[in-house]
C-alpha cells in the first residue's frame, strides 16, 4: 500500500536482520584455528549462525565438503550456492553477480 501511494516518487526497501536469532549453546559449533575445515577456507565462515556461508580456497572444494560432512553431516546439510539457488532458497530470480560473490561457495543449513 505504501509503495502504491508513493506512485514512483521513492523506492521502498524491505530488509530483515536474520543474524539476531539466539542459538542455544548445545546447537553451536565452532571451528578453531588449525581445524581441518578452517584450513580449506579463504576467510572465516560468514552469514548467520543457523545458515553459515563458506568461501573455500580454489583447489579445496572437495576437501572442504568431505571434512565438513564428516564432522557435521549428521546435523547439517551442505549445499553449493548453485544448488541452493536452484532449489529457490534465495528466491525465484537468478542471483545477481554481487550477491553470488558474497554467498561464497557453500551454504550450511
Amino acid at each position: 500500500m505504501l509503495a502504491d501511494r508513493l506512485a514512483g516518487c521513492a523506492r521502498v526497501i524491505v530488509s530483515a536482520d536474520h543474524g539476531q536469532i539466539r542459538v542455544s549453546e548445545e546447537r553451536r559449533h565452532f571451528l578453531a584455528p588449525g581445524d581441518g575445515v578452517i584450513a580449506t577456507l579463504q576467510a572465516p565462515p560468514s552469514g548467520e549462525p543457523r545458515n553459515p556461508v563458506f568461501h573455500v580456497k580454489e583447489d579445496s572444494h572437495g576437501a572442504f565438503a568431505a571434512a565438513f560432512r564428516a564432522r557435521f553431516g549428521a546435523t547439517w546439510a551442505l549445499l553449493t550456492v548453485d544448488e541452493a539457488a536452484y532449489l529457490g532458497l534465495y528466491g525465484d530470480e537468478p542471483l545477481h553477480p554481487e550477491t553470488r560473490r558474497r554467498l561464497g561457495d557453500f551454504a550450511g543449513i
